[in-house]
């Protein structure tokens, strides 16, 4: 019996190892941005957007044309030090928002930020069509908060998400 129980423990022993050696491949966003590796937004303007979701008429041929793309800058600050590999491609978005109006993931979004800058990037939160096809329920829901956040890549290696930034979205029928 005690050369069972003595291989049991040392298999137990050398799967704990290999569970603590498993987690040590890779540095998890938290600990990439305590190294001081932080995208952060640093100003949204508009920060509220009035939202026409009403489609317009156009006056040479009356047909009817979607509503006008809502778009938002974004100030993205890369708060890393100056060195080789610290620079960060931005590369997608994310937006969620309370009601759940305009969340999605993954939106494209292309910017370069070097170590120790700041970059200015021009996102659509809303497209006319989708505010057309979606008409009466955002007209319903009226207005949302939604937070946006960036993904980006530092060209060391390690992938990044910025802090959140908040739009106030008001959903509106203009005529």
């Amino acid at each position: 019996m005690k050369p069972f129980h003595k291989d049991l423990i040392c298999i137990a022993g050398a799967i704990a190892a290999l569970g603590f050696l498993y987690g040590c491949d890779h540095l998890s966003d938290q600990d990439l941005s305590s190294s001081g590796s932080v995208l952060a937004i640093s100003s949204v303007t508009p920060s509220a957007v009035t939202s026409d979701v009403s489609p317009g008429t156009d006056p040479n041929t009356m047909a009817s044309v979607p509503p006008p793309d809502d778009s938002v800058t974004f100030d993205l600050t890369n708060s890393s030090t100056a060195g080789s590999g610290n620079d960060l491609l931005v590369f997608s978005f994310d937006i969620k928002c309370a009601n759940g109006t305009l969340d999605d993931t993954n939106r494209p979004a292309a910017v370069a930020v070097a170590a120790g800058a700041t970059e200015s990037i021009t996102v659509v939160i809303a497209t006319g069509a989708y505010k057309e096809a979606n008409q009466v329920g955002l007209l319903g829901v009226g207005s949302d908060i939604c937070k946006i956040s960036f993904n980006a890549q530092k060209l060391a290696g390690g992938s990044l998400h910025s802090t959140d930034g908040l739009v106030g979205v008001t959903f509106a029928d203009v005529p």
